[in-house]
């Protein structure tokens, strides 16, 4: 694997940023929507999953429970400490990112070709 680590999945980020287009909207609206956390509303880039199967960003999800000690999607009482790595979901999210790069460079690839 190219990106294993949150720095892998933010260099992913960044690769991206060049090879979008404006019109083209966000990264957000090219993947699947299970890969966007419901608090954030951004791409998970550390998934975690909650008791209720539900999965947050771990920054985002620390930062509500900081606030306020609840599942936010299902109200049930939630502590940092019965979190646990999404693995199988961050690799997923690192899978069509790379997809999606090298979609992105073969477009780009194709144009300058042209020109």
């Amino acid at each position: 694997r190219i990106f294993s680590s949150r720095g892998g999945m933010a260099a992913q980020r960044e690769t991206m940023g060049p090879l979008m287009d404006d019109d083209e909207g966000s990264l957000e609206e090219h993947l699947s929507q299970a890969f966007v956390c419901p608090i954030s509303h951004c791409i998970m880039e550390q998934p975690v999953v909650a008791p209720s199967g539900q999965s947050y960003d771990l920054a985002a999800i620390t930062s509500w429970l900081k606030r306020r000690p609840i599942d936010p999607l299902s109200g049930a009482p939630l502590s940092v400490s019965s979190l646990y790595p999404n693995r199988a979901l961050q690799e997923q999210i690192l899978e069509q990112l790379e997809q999606l790069a090298d979609s992105a460079e073969a477009r780009d690839d194709g144009a300058l070709a042209a020109s």
